[in-house]
């Protein structure tokens, strides 16, 4: 009806790419580091974080960090596929939602740790 074009928040390649930008920053100002913590809900950041940590000859450690209550990314990585976030339970409401398509194959093959 307008024209528009939908970008979904956090699914979406150009998205996680410009999330990544945040990594480059980190590695760009501590060249060294040997983690990055990352808070994960739908995962476009952490995503974006994996893909240019990636560029390094030695990459960082990427941690991903839930709250208890709303776990489907832990829940994901130890069953070993995509599970939706189910009842979840924090006052975090940006890590209310679930895993992309384009997201958990960075969760499941990149990320080292779900915390």
């Amino acid at each position: 009806e307008t024209g528009a074009h939908f970008v979904h928040p956090y699914n979406d390649p150009y998205v996680i790419a410009g999330q990544g930008t945040m990594a480059l920053e980190i590695l760009e100002e501590a060249p060294d580091v040997d983690a990055i913590l990352v808070p994960i809900g739908g995962g476009g950041m952490t995503s974006g974080i994996c893909l240019a940590a990636q560029t390094r000859d030695s990459p960082p450690a990427i941690l991903a960090c839930e709250p208890e209550g709303a776990d489907d990314a832990y829940r994901s990585r130890e069953a070993g596929e995509l599970l939706p976030q189910a009842g979840p339970q924090t006052m975090a409401d940006g890590l209310l939602t679930s895993l992309g398509s384009n997201t958990w194959p960075f969760v499941r093959d990149v990320v080292d740790e779900v915390v």
